[in-house]
């Protein structure tokens, strides 16, 4: 369980199991004939329980880590990796804002840069305004995991994105999508 701690409330982020869904009135999806993958219970507490919703996907499993999330704590919002999926969702109310299909497969992370948001996913890097418009994306030429899933094989800087794919390509990208030598 991840917990967030936000003014006076506290968020709780916990990836539940299927069959756990069919306990919660609130579930924020793609709407499909597909089983989920992925289902993460997001929870709003004040001293007691407040709020309870669901997100769920359907294409690649995804489980809650560091960089499956963002509290934008400015606008109070919270986005979401789940599946190949980011969700936004108001807080405390855990209304949802929007939600965006990132890569056809995965999102393995959700990473800020100047008041917008890169995504890594399993087949695309893609970057995203705070509306969950996809200003740009790449794919590679294979998945942007390398054999040995070594973290070093996606990384930040103040000038770029890097990645490298299961073929050991290396990739560098803009922060306006360019791709560069």
């Amino acid at each position: 369980m991840i917990q967030i701690e936000i003014k006076d409330y506290t968020i709780q982020l916990q990836d539940i199991s299927l069959s756990d869904l069919k306990n919660y009135d609130t579930i924020y999806s793609e709407h499909s004939e597909h089983r989920f993958s992925s289902c993460v219970k997001i929870e709003i507490l004040r001293n007691t329980f407040i709020e309870t919703v669901c997100i769920a996907g359907n294409s690649g499993a995804t489980s809650l880590h560091q960089q499956s999330y963002i509290m934008d704590r400015d606008n109070e919002q919270l986005m979401i990796c789940c599946s190949n999926l980011v969700f936004c969702v108001a807080t405390p109310s855990l209304n949802l804002l929007w939600k965006t299909e990132v890569d056809w497969a995965t999102c393995f992370g959700l990473y800020e840069n100047n008041g917008r948001y890169i995504t890594r996913g399993e087949t695309e890097i893609s970057r995203i305004d705070k509306k969950g418009n996809v200003l740009w994306h790449h794919l590679g030429g294979d998945i942007f995991v390398t054999p040995e899933g070594h973290s070093d094989n996606f990384y930040i800087t103040n000038s770029y994105i890097f990645a490298t794919d299961w073929d050991y390509n290396n990739y560098k990208f803009d922060f306006d999508g360019n791709i560069l030598d």
